[in-house]
């Protein structure tokens, strides 16, 4: 081998051409060795995503299904939401927070949902939108003790509560733009309903880009419940309720309902 070798040194032609040769066995060798191991990974990835995912199937059919009512009492239970059947529907009464849900029996890797609407009407409702922890301000504290969160807290003995100022406001931040339709102000319960008079409801995407979704002249009476639906709906993240006078402005509790 050494003799061979020496010989082959000794060709400098010879021994550019051996050289060559064996480079180029090298670099085919190395691309059939990647190749290879592409095709054993791709391999296991493949054997790897059948056994975890495997056929994809309606999971839900025919399992136990619950909601948090029924519409009227007894009309529309969950279960009509898994009959297969799009012309029967499940129905809820109309309440805070309705639900509904599935038992599927046992674990599952879900890969989609579908859910359709109702054929024939429905496909939007009302909601109550302005539910307790969304950010809200107003433009004065008459106390500390009457902040502008007071008026979503759910509790009508509670209330915000301005100073006495030159246009006076409480604004409350939805978290996202909804299609706002109607607002409910409730008014003090134990006095100063007439706080609540001469005040414009505006909605917006931003507070500097609002439209007016109503105008209240009042005043309004203690323990009154206003319902102010907009001339149409108003698409806005932001509602703001303010007084066109000098006044205070006092709210037992706002709520505010939305196409959702």
């Amino acid at each position: 081998m050494s003799s061979a070798y020496q010989i082959i040194e000794s060709d400098e032609d010879l021994y550019k051409t051996v050289t060559n040769d064996i480079n180029n066995l090298e670099r085919k060798m190395d691309k059939k060795f990647e190749k290879m191991m592409t095709i054993l990974q791709q391999s296991i990835e493949n054997k790897c995503s059948k056994e975890i995912i495997g056929p994809v199937y309606d999971a839900a059919k025919g399992k136990v299904a619950k909601q948090s009512s029924l519409y009227q009492g007894k009309h529309f239970p969950a279960s009509l939401a898994l009959d297969g059947n799009t012309g029967t529907f499940s129905h809820t009464n109309g309440e805070r927070n309705p639900s509904w849900w599935v038992d599927l029996g046992r674990l599952f890797r879900v890969v989609r949902i579908e859910v359709y609407s109702r054929r024939e009407c429905c496909d939007q409702y009302i909601f109550e939108v302005s539910l307790h922890g969304k950010h809200t301000e107003q433009s004065s504290n008459y106390l500390s003790s009457f902040p502008a969160s007071n008026a979503i807290d759910g509790n009508l003995s509670t209330f915000s509560h301005t100073l006495l100022q030159t246009n006076p406001f409480w604004v409350l931040d939805l978290g996202t733009v909804y299609k706002v339709k109607m607002i409910k102000v409730f008014a003090r319960t134990d006095c100063c309903g007439n706080y609540i008079h001469d005040m414009d409801i505006i909605v917006g995407p931003t507070t500097n880009n609002m439209t007016l979704c109503t105008h209240y002249t009042g005043p309004a009476s203690t323990k009154e419940q206003l319902v102010l639906k907009c001339k149409k709906p108003v698409d806005g993240r932001f509602v703001k309720l303010s007084i066109s006078a000098t006044a205070r402005m006092a709210l037992a509790e706002v709520k505010v309902f939305a196409f959702v």
